[in-house]
């Protein structure tokens, strides 16, 4: 009886076990897929940011008459640019750790019931 009653207890222990660990991996293979998506988005972005400073280099150089002038033009846009993202460092931030935090807890409570709102 309590032999039964021991390998039941230790079973169910076990299940829950195996649901955590399951758990855990699909949280990891969610966080990897997310960081191969950016990975692959920032690869992109970066060469369309150096495509389109060539191409405004070029514009401000036929505009301006000179090369070196529409080239330091385009430096000054980007380092406006990196001025406003230093400005704006803690919003920028708090979006990326919200961003971190609900994809690490959007699976969260699907296993629980919900309650209605007493009141």
């Amino acid at each position: 009886m309590i032999a039964k009653l021991i390998e039941k207890v230790l079973n169910s222990l076990n299940a829950k076990l195996d649901v955590m660990k399951l758990s855990i991996i699909e949280r990891i293979s969610v966080i990897l897929a997310f960081f191969m998506f950016a990975g692959v988005g920032m690869i992109m972005a970066v060469a369309v940011i150096i495509f389109l400073g060539i191409g405004l280099s070029e514009y401000f150089a036929a505009i301006t008459g000179s090369i070196p002038m529409g080239y330091l033009i385009v430096s000054g846009i980007y380092i406006l640019i990196l001025v406003l993202i230093l400005v704006f460092k803690k919003p920028i931030n708090k979006w990326f750790a919200g961003l971190f935090i609900s994809l690490l807890t959007s699976h969260e409570d699907e296993d629980e019931p919900k309650h209605p709102k007493q009141g």
